[in-house]
């Protein structure tokens, strides 16, 4: 157990590094989601279609005055 947190020691984790290194850490993950195929392409119709979605639900938790 001791050996496994000394490797979790090493690692920074977001709030240990500098906003250039969190830029660059960033950059690896999309870049490797984009190689994966995880990345999600949205067009402009169904970016707007989902961001209607979700404002509609949200408005829709709202109480009503």
């Amino acid at each position: 157990m001791a050996e496994n947190q000394s490797d979790r020691a090493d690692k920074k984790n977001l709030a240990d590094m500098t906003p250039e290194e969190r830029r660059a850490a960033a950059a690896r993950k999309g870049d490797t989601a984009q190689e994966k195929g995880a990345a999600q392409h949205f067009s402009s119709e169904e970016a707007r279609a989902a961001g209607h979605k979700g404002g509609s639900a949200s408005q829709a938790k709202r109480p009503q005055r």
